[in-house]
């Protein structure tokens, strides 16, 4: 038992909920409940036989009462100590106890305040009461206060219980379980701690009890099998014989059941109690009443579950043991295979509808917390999907090497074609960012690029006419014009821009400006004419080297990252455009981040600058090439882990992906850690989005901001359920059908080196590709 958030439950909430608890019990037949305090803080267990269904519902039960956490274990820790006890009846008549406000987090409370020392563990042990028991309690209690209102003793639910205790030292387990009654709310009847007997219950001689009441036969006889022999032979006298050792004692008897991790259930009294009598008047004499005897066996007490439940209460204050968050029921609408499963919650599957992708999936959780593998299992999920003939472009970015392995083991597992390329590694394809288009445009789309990583702030608009004064022109550099200015070849765009920029010197940007204008003199051709016009704005006659200087500073530092990455832009590495993967419905894999096969690792503004201008370049390939793929049944799908990366400093490309991206068929899958790393309107859009994976945050106002987002439709959420939320778990917020369905947090699925199983769980033929 494990609690959940850091604060219980309203009591009001509990006793409203806590009567089926006790039903549970009777469905299942028995059940204790044991706490054990260890140095570390409590353990708290609910010990019951394994009933199916009402098994699952007694723990579903207690979960919803007590504000925890049930989780199947297969043991418990040992019971055995060197002293017990156990709670006795010392019947002088019921109590006054009430069970109103009752709180089963205070039992808790006082077994933390010095209640359950360390080292002990204390038991209640429940079961159905017989038919017998109920009818001799009740009269009992009836007896005990005829003015009282509805007494628990007339509860359907009422159960049978035993309370035992074990440590150290038997005498501190005795106070252990006669000072918890001071604390069950409304336990109503005198009762001591007693040590468990050592002693035989029977000798080799054999015991005689004769011409004894009910009642003193009763107290003797603590052994079920005593009991049963004795109501066999009713009459004056009873003769008891047995062997030696036959069943040894108390103790021998309670230490072989705690050895095997059971609690003895209660006891059963065979032999009716005398009969309670009232006080009468008969020829003037006044007659005493007499309660007649204990209805139970001394041992045992009639409760309900209110009383004792506190018993397994987790919230012990600090010395609780690490909170979870709130198990929930799985929603019928994410049960059934709607899509992909994306967790489970125990043996239920939970499924997010493939129906409402459309409408963005989006995952926040702190690095570790499994939004990058969640992130991967629904891009595996989609290569299934193509292998069935859905018509898709599927684009991941990734920027770290194991992420990137984790992507390239999907497709090699399903045998899926695709490009995978790694911009620290030049054995494999580059992206070729320019469009297919004129000089100008490609200028002014890789200023547009620019602009989207850096800010206008950062390239502002002096900026922006110096570089579209010069790309058209270094998009343009041949091998020719490199030789004419006395420069390497084989030069990239980048290279060229930054020698114009005066990256090289001075000289050498003025050599190059000179060759390609040289050329253009001898071809005439209109575009690069054009584009060394633009030029005079740097390297006209009447600019001075100081004012060209003042022109290029600004510039020139924006192309340091793209400068870093220039094997990636080399002319003579293959690529690949997005232009042909849309086209063509190809799989695309980008790391830019570390290469999967080792080497120096990037530049950390590099990676951030080129996935920023890469996603800039999709978006500008989509809008061109994707209009009106909805209607088609065609699909761009979109994947990354990190987000912010995407993002640049703009919502411009994210916001146009979901919102005006659904008609060009695109379905976005990001993650990223806290929403405060984007921009306020990609923040935005994101929060929007139709399906919602929240994990394991740690700051307050990402927490309050995840349960505002969780709580729309009025379920019950805490800041505590996403501070506690366990590695790999997750609360999803889904729609299905576009209508919002309750959130519900499950375990993260995960399945490392198993595809067979993957494919079974995702509804897909295991022989599948």
């Amino acid at each position: 038992m494990t609690r959940i958030g850091s604060g219980a439950p309203d009591p009001t909430w509990v006793a409203e909920r806590v009567r089926s608890v006790g039903k549970s019990i009777i469905q299942v037949g028995s059940a204790t409940l044991l706490a054990m305090r260890e140095e570390d803080g409590f353990s708290c267990f609910v010990l019951c036989p394994d009933r199916g269904q009402a098994t699952r519902l007694l723990a579903a039960n207690m979960n919803d009462s007590l504000g925890a956490k049930l989780e199947l274990v297969d043991d418990v820790p040992s019971l055995i100590r060197g002293g017990y006890a156990r709670l006795v009846a010392r019947p002088n008549g019921g109590g006054r106890a009430t069970q109103a406000g009752g709180n089963p987090a205070a039992v808790a409370e006082f077994l933390a305040r010095g209640g359950l020392p360390v080292g002990y563990w204390v038991a209640v042990s429940l079961r159905a009461p017989k038919r017998s028991e109920l009818s001799w309690a009740r009269k009992w209690f009836d007896h005990q206060d005829v003015t009282r209102a509805v007494h628990y003793s007339r509860e359907p639910e009422a159960l049978v219980a035993s309370v035992f205790a074990g440590g150290d030292d038997a005498s501190v387990a005795q106070g252990v379980v006669e000072s918890l009654t001071s604390a069950l709310p409304g336990f109503d009847v005198d009762a001591v701690g007693k040590s468990v007997p050592g002693r035989a219950v029977l000798t080799a001689a054999g015991l005689v009890i004769g011409a004894a009441p009910a009642t003193a036969v009763d107290m003797l006889l603590h052994s079920p099998g005593l009991a049963a022999a004795a109501a066999a032979v009713p009459g004056a006298a009873v003769a008891l014989v047995a062997g030696t050792g036959l069943r040894g004692s108390r103790r021998d008897v309670l230490v072989r059941s705690l050895a095997s991790g059971v609690v003895p259930r209660p006891q059963v009294r065979r032999v009716p109690p005398g009969k309670p009598t009232r006080e009468r008047t008969i020829n003037g004499q006044v007659q005493p009443g007499r309660s007649g005897g204990y209805p139970l066996a001394e041992d045992v007490f009639l409760v309900n579950a209110g009383m004792v439940t506190g018993v397994v209460s987790p919230h012990h204050g600090s010395g609780s043991a690490q909170s979870v968050t709130a198990v929930r029921e799985v929603p019928p609408a994410l049960r059934g295979p709607i899509g992909p499963v994306i967790g489970w919650v125990g043996q239920q599957a939970v499924h997010i509808s493939e129906g409402d992708r459309w409408a963005g999936v989006c995952a926040f959780g702190l690095p570790g917390s499994g939004k990058s593998v969640l992130v991967q299992n629904l891009f595996a999920y989609d290569l299934c999907q193509r292998e069935r003939g859905k018509r898709m472009s599927m684009i991941a970015f990734e920027n770290k090497g194991d992420g990137f392995v984790a992507y390239r083991y999907w497709m090699r597992r399903f045998r899926m074609r695709g490009h995978l390329v790694e911009v620290a590694d030049n054995n494999t394809r580059a992206i070729e960012l320019l469009p297919n288009t004129s000089a100008v445009k490609q200028a002014e789309f890789l200023v547009s690029a620019l602009v989207y990583y850096w800010g206008e702030d950062a390239i502002a608009a002096r900026s922006q006419n110096t570089l579209k004064a010069l790309l058209p022109a270094a998009v343009l550099v041949t091998d020719e014009d490199a030789d004419t200015a006395e420069l390497p070849t084989r030069m990239s765009w980048v290279e060229a821009s930054a020698i114009l920029l005066g990256g090289r010197g001075d000289d050498s940007g003025v050599a190059l400006a000179a060759a390609l204008a040289q050329r253009a003199n001898t071809t005439r051709d209109p575009e690069l004419v054009d584009a060394v016009s633009r030029l005079a704005l740097l390297y006209g006659d009447k600019v001075t080297r100081a004012q060209r200087a003042t022109l290029q500073e600004a510039p020139l530092s924006k192309f340091a990252p793209l400068l870093s990455a220039s094997g990636f832009f080399s002319p003579d590495r293959q690529k690949v455009t997005f232009a042909r993967v849309l086209d063509k419905h190809e799989v695309l894999v980008i790391n830019t981040g570390p290469a999967s096969r080792g080497g120096e690792a990037p530049d950390e503004v590099m990676t951030e600058c080129l996935s920023a201008m890469l996603m800039y370049g999709l978006y500008h390939a989509i809008r061109s090439r994707c209009r009106d793929w909805q209607t088609q049944g065609r699909e761009v799908r979109l994947y990354s882990d990190e987000l912010s990366l995407l993002s640049g400093s703009s919502a411009r490309v994210i916001a146009w992906t979901r919102n005006q991206g659904r008609a060009h068929g695109v379905v976005d899958t990001f993650a990223s850690q806290f929403p405060e790393q984007l921009p306020a309107e990609v923040r935005s859009t994101v929060l929007g989005f139709g399906t919602m994976f929240w994990m394991a945050q740690n700051n307050p106002d990402i927490i309050r901001q995840a349960v505002d987002d969780l709580t729309m439709d009025g379920s019950a959420w805490t800041g505590a359920d996403l501070r506690n939320l366990e590695r790999f778990h997750l609360i999803v917020r889904a729609s299905v059908g576009q209508q919002p369905v309750p959130p519900v947090a499950c375990k993260g699925g995960f399945w490392p080196e198993d595809t067979g199983q993957f494919l079974r769980d995702q509804g897909f033929s295991p022989g599948h590709g």
